[in-house]
């Protein structure tokens, strides 16, 4: 620090994308930054700047506005050897726009430093950000050394803050990325990680190639917000904030008369849990194409015309593709309507639901939907859902922060195992007890006056309109045995090699099975628990894990379970 304080500085603080900074032909030695954490949305004049100029080549469609501030640097500010230093949102080493900046630092920069703050909170009033610090050099790649905090409260002061710091890795910078899209996988490696990876992309296929994956419906205003009353003054004709555009209530559907064969169920993201979803909704979606006629919907126009000045705004709108009243992104009808897998796009854990329902929601769920029949979406339910797949996602997928980014890239990158058909039954069986548990476990679905008849059983069965398959799940009061599946069993020996029993075999066959992967009707809430574990154990038998690598999946999502997620 000495020397530093007798040393000459040629310094300067200017606006680092317009400026010019010719007068410092040799470059610059440091160049320290807090770039501004922008996106495009809403702020597409700032981006257009940009666009037209000497950066132009940088932009790439979903990027955040400080990625132009790295370029720059590359471009003409560092010198050779030069050091960058910023803090910056932590998401760019996987964000789907970020694939031209992580190409520029795979090509241009080592990375000597990064340090990722993870649930750390760094700036107060940023809700909801996740922050990092990158450090690097203008220069052939080297080592680089990745930081994580240990705790997720707000950072004080530098002290305490350095007291957090916890190396987690070092490594050749690149040996950073991975992929076509070049993403920077920033968590520890070892040889076990990395022998699961192995063993889960070996003899499979990417979700996206045996199913389709699709975000739901874009409206471009499900209802009234603030900065809607704000621009438009819609309170003037006695509209208010949460007031139904293209999402309207059970009640605004009745009292305006809107037009029944065009609403449809809306569910939110949170009414998807593991393996299955809410059913009934009292939200629902005006479902419009633009290929209607307009005769048919007379009382839906009448509602939409009180907010046609924003409707007409829409980008679509603007050019020509789409009619003022149609929504915006309206999908493809049958993956709302057909057997479906869903997930929302941002969860703590791997959350994957189930139904075969008219079940329609906005864009912050995805939609799966088969595409191969060789492949049952139960049997890929039961994958994705598993112990083995949440360290994948953790690892492999996309986050923000602690919370796995569930988009359509990340899940069409998720490897599923190749079997055949009959080999995918025994996780359908348990798949399918699961969701009849569900069925009649679920919050609403109880029913409160069961009697020790079989006739009072049957009636409360038909009133929730289950399935024969399903109503064979539910136990039926004493003394009346319970009805059971009688699926193929199936069960892999201590060594990877497999054992098939059909469902004819006697019942000392049955008893051959270990407790662990026997079918039988769950009774609680503790026995949906069990038949998560027989599926954990199959999915660890299928790829053939060991007991070391069982043990690391194991202890990654107790940690999740006890700290939130945090490493």
């Amino acid at each position: 620090m000495n020397e530093l304080s007798t040393t000459s500085f040629n310094t300067t603080a200017q606006e680092a994308l317009e400026s010019d900074f010719s007068h410092n032909e040799k470059g610059w030695d440091i160049v320290l930054g807090n770039p501004p954490f922008i996106g495009e949305k809403g702020n597409r004049e700032i981006f257009q700047k940009v666009k037209n100029s000497e950066l132009r080549e940088c932009y790439q469609g979903k990027m955040d506005y400080f990625y132009f501030f790295f370029h720059r640097c590359f471009y003409d500010l560092l010198k050779t050897n030069g050091i960058l230093s910023f803090i910056t949102t932590n998401y760019f080493p996987t964000a789907q726009g970020g694939r031209k900046l992580r190409e520029e630092l795979k090509q241009n920069a080592n990375i000597k430093t990064f340090i990722n703050f993870n649930e750390h909170k760094v700036f107060k009033s940023a809700t909801g950000q996740h922050n990092a610090i990158s450090i690097l050099s203008k220069a052939p790649q080297e080592e680089a050394q990745i930081y994580h905090f240990k705790a997720s409260n707000l950072v004080k002061n530098l002290k305490d803050t350095l007291k957090d710091l916890n190396l987690i890795t070092h490594f050749k910078s690149d040996s950073l990325y991975e992929s076509e899209e070049s993403y920077m996988r920033l968590s520890p490696k070892n040889a076990i990680m990395e022998s699961v990876f192995i063993k889960l992309k070996t003899d499979s296929k990417a979700l996206g190639e045996i199913c389709a994956i699709n975000q739901g419906i874009v409206s471009g205003a499900d209802k009234v917000t603030q900065k809607h009353l704000e621009t438009y003054h819609w309170q003037d004709i006695g509209l208010k904030k949460g007031n139904g555009i293209y999402v309207v209530s059970e009640a605004e559907a009745r009292a305006k008369n809107l037009e029944k064969a065009y609403l449809k169920p809306c569910f939110k993201n949170s009414d998807i849990q593991k393996y299955t979803t809410k059913l009934k909704s009292s939200q629902y979606f005006l479902y419009l194409t633009g290929k209607e006629s307009q005769d048919s919907i007379p009382h839906i126009l009448e509602h939409l015309s009180n907010f046609k000045a924003n409707l007409e705004e829409r980008r679509e709108v603007h050019k020509g593709s789409r009619l003022w009243w149609s929504l915006w992104w309206s999908r493809k009808q049958e993956i709302f309507e057909t057997a479906k897998i869903v997930a929302p796009q941002r969860s703590k854990t791997n959350t994957f639901g189930y139904n075969e329902v008219s079940w329609y929601a906005s864009a912050d769920v995805y939609f799966i939907t088969s595409v191969d029949s060789e492949f049952s979406l139960k049997y890929i339910l039961a994958l994705l859902n598993s112990k083995l797949y949440y360290f994948w996602l953790y690892h492999k997928g996309k986050r923000k922060g602690e919370n796995l980014e569930l988009y359509q890239i990340p899940l069409s990158e998720i490897p599923i195992k190749l079997i055949a058909p009959k080999d995918q039954e025994p996780f359908i069986a348990l798949v399918d007890e699961i969701l009849a548990l569900n069925s009649c476990h679920h919050k609403g679905f109880i029913p409160k006056n069961l009697t020790n008849t079989e006739s009072q059983d049957s009636k409360n069965k038909d009133s929730f309109s289950l399935s024969q398959k399903e109503k064979g799940f539910i136990p039926s009061p004493l003394p009346l045995a319970p009805k059971r599946i009688k699926p193929p069993l199936f069960l892999f020996g201590n060594q990877g090699e497999s054992l098939a029993i059909s469902a004819s075999s006697s019942k000392s066959a049955e008893a051959l099975l270990p407790p662990l992967i026997r079918f039988s009707a769950p009774r609680s809430g503790r026995d949906i628990e069990s038949l998560q574990s027989q599926i954990d154990s199959l999915v660890y038998a299928l790829y053939d894990l060991t007991q070391e690598e069982i043990a690391i999946i194991e202890n990654a999502n107790k940690t999740h379970k006890s700290t939130g997620g945090v490493r």
